[in-house]
């Protein structure tokens, strides 16, 4: 009697034998699917974590310190240029923040410097350094140095933004563009996908290297022109595969239904049709990410993509080839295995993402 008066007089400490449980959203679930796939899972991070460190690179790797007090006066190398002359030089020229006197100044009572923890940019000649170029690895260069004296490490962070963005974009573009030739194909059939077939035949016969070749003849070597060309390229296949899959699912009787019911156009698209072509479009755009940074690398390597100084990973294996045969394959070495590591990476998650997509759409 005792309980069933506690019971009346504060409900809230029962719990109702059948009470409502809300199941995870489809979202969640599909995300709990993905991360039971533990390659994909850490495919996925390796992948964020390479973009994450190229838009750090300045702070993980450069030659000017971070912070600097000297003689009581704070200075802030990383975002300023300050002469030789602030900080004890003879020379109103811009601080070499790797000279031995400059170190020592730092140390003196009152002064100290805050350094990135790999103290070299992409570009930094070490005029001060005690091994010959190029090196092999060491704790000074973590991953060595090229035959002229830069460091690999800062070129690789300062390449991976590039190296990685660049197939990005690519993608980007050929599977935004290949999903609307191949829906508006689908959706409207007839003279409209007779004519948008044909246009695809002839971009599809067009080898993507041989038309990045003929746009840096054109408009000059770059990034911009074999960007271009190679979502141009790969236009095609995105557009085929979108087609495909868009009539299979333009056949279901719900589509049909939601004509009938008036449902606008742009509507059943991007309501409808987009998500249930989602995960044909990450495996696509996955695959097409692999091949489309091998062939911006094999163009840097040939001279007509990224050109030195810059730290594309590509131009890293063409200039690091001569280092080969002197018995110091770390620059080409490193810059290969990332390209193969972040390929193997992009096509592991687009087997999962796919998954995962489709599990969304559940």
């Amino acid at each position: 009697m005792t309980e069933y008066l506690r019971t009346a007089a504060h409900p809230s400490n029962t719990t109702a034998p059948h009470a409502i449980r809300h199941s995870p959203s489809p979202l969640k679930r599909a995300w709990r699917r993905f991360k039971q796939h533990r390659l994909g899972y850490w495919s996925l991070i390796l992948f964020v974590g390479l973009f994450v460190f190229s838009l750090c690179g300045e702070v993980i790797s450069n030659d000017r310190p971070l912070v600097v007090k000297y003689h009581g006066t704070w200075y802030f190398p990383i975002v300023k240029t300050y002469p030789e002359t602030a900080f004890g030089g003879d020379f109103p020229t811009p601080t070499d923040y790797l000279d031995p006197y400059i170190r020592d100044k730092f140390k003196e009572p009152g002064s100290f410097a805050i350094f990135p923890p790999n103290p070299y940019s992409y570009e930094t000649l070490n005029y001060f350094s005690k091994e010959p170029n190029p090196a092999p690895p060491s704790a000074e260069n973590w991953l060595g140095t090229d035959d002229l004296g830069r460091d690999i490490l800062s070129r690789i962070l300062n390449g991976a933004g590039t190296s990685a963005l660049a197939p990005l974009l690519v993608v980007l573009g050929s599977t935004v563009l290949g999903a609307l030739v191949g829906v508006l194909a689908a959706w409207f059939g007839g003279a409209v996908d007779w004519i948008l077939a044909r246009l695809i035949d002839v971009v599809f016969a067009i080898p993507g290297l041989v038309l990045a070749v003929l746009a840096v003849a054109m408009f000059g070597k770059g990034v911009v022109a074999p960007v271009v060309a190679l979502a141009i390229a790969y236009l095609p296949i995105s557009a085929r595969l979108i087609r495909t899959a868009a009539l299979v699912e333009l056949g279901k009787p719900y589509f049909e239904a939601l004509r009938v019911q008036g449902v606008g156009r742009l509507a059943i698209w991007f309501r409808h049709l987009v998500p249930a072509l989602l995960p044909v479009l990450l495996a696509q755009a996955t695959v097409g990410f692999g091949y489309a940074m091998v062939d911006l690398a094999a163009i840097s390597y040939l001279g007509l993509g990224q050109q030195p100084p810059t730290a594309d990973w590509g131009v890293m294996i063409a200039v690091g080839q001569s280092s080969i045969l002197a018995g110091h394959p770390e620059q080409s070495l490193f810059a290969a295995l990332l390209v193969l590591l972040t390929v193997l990476a992009m096509n592991v998650l687009g087997a999962r993402a796919s998954t995962w997509a489709e599990g969304r759409n559940r």
